[in-house]
Order: structure tokens, then C-alpha cells, then sequence
């Protein structure tokens, strides 16, 4: 019996860390390369996806989606016709609003990543 609770201890802490890390991980290699510059077309939370606060947007022509996973208070903030942009290399995304500019970085458990 000991053995399990140490087995179920030791795989909790593990996924806990794995699933942090993977955060981390997913916003410095992969959203750090990004760029975005539009317009925000609509907002809503994807109902097949988890509720996830996603903005549409127009680019070439095409509707995009943008999840903001690990970006609740962009979502919070954004409004039709403001712009974002976001340059490659950056974690920060610049929401233009009519008279300021706001910045939002990713969090990961509760873990700003600037």
C-alpha cells in the first residue's frame, strides 16, 4: 500500500511538472516565433475547444482563430475593431485600442512569462 501512495505521489508531482514545463516550453518555442498584426474581427469561447477564448481575425483574405490559451486578460480586454501584434522573438502582445495600448504576455501557472 505504501508503495502505490508513493507511486501516485511521485507520478502527480512528475505530470505537475511536466505539464509547467510544457507550458514554458510551448510558449518560448513556439509562440516566441510568431508574428501577428490584424484587426480583431470577432471574439467568442470555442465551445469545441474547451471554451478557450478565441479571436477571429482576417489575413490574406482568410478567417484565422487565434486561442489565447494561456491569455485570458487579452481576451478580457479586446474588443471588434481593435488591432493586435505581436513581433517574432516576443512573448508580449500589444493590443491598440481607440486612446492606449495595453501588454499581455502568456501564463503558465500562474506564472507570467515576460
Amino acid at each position: 500500500m505504501k508503495f502505490w501512495i508513493l507511486i501516485s505521489v511521485v507520478g502527480g508531482t512528475i505530470f505537475t511538472t511536466s505539464c509547467n514545463n510544457s507550458c514554458e516550453s510551448y510558449n518560448n518555442n513556439i509562440v516566441r516565433s510568431r508574428e501577428y498584426n490584424f484587426t480583431i474581427d470577432s471574439l467568442f469561447r470555442d465551445p469545441k475547444n474547451h471554451t478557450v477564448p478565441t479571436i477571429v481575425y482576417t489575413q490574406n483574405g482568410k478567417k484565422r482563430l487565434l486561442g489565447l490559451f494561456d491569455i485570458d486578460d487579452l481576451y478580457n480586454a479586446a474588443e471588434v475593431g481593435d488591432s493586435v501584434s505581436k513581433a517574432s522573438g516576443q512573448l508580449e502582445y500589444k493590443l491598440f485600442k481607440k486612446d492606449t495600448i495595453l501588454s499581455f504576455y502568456p501564463f503558465c501557472d500562474g506564472k507570467d512569462l515576460r
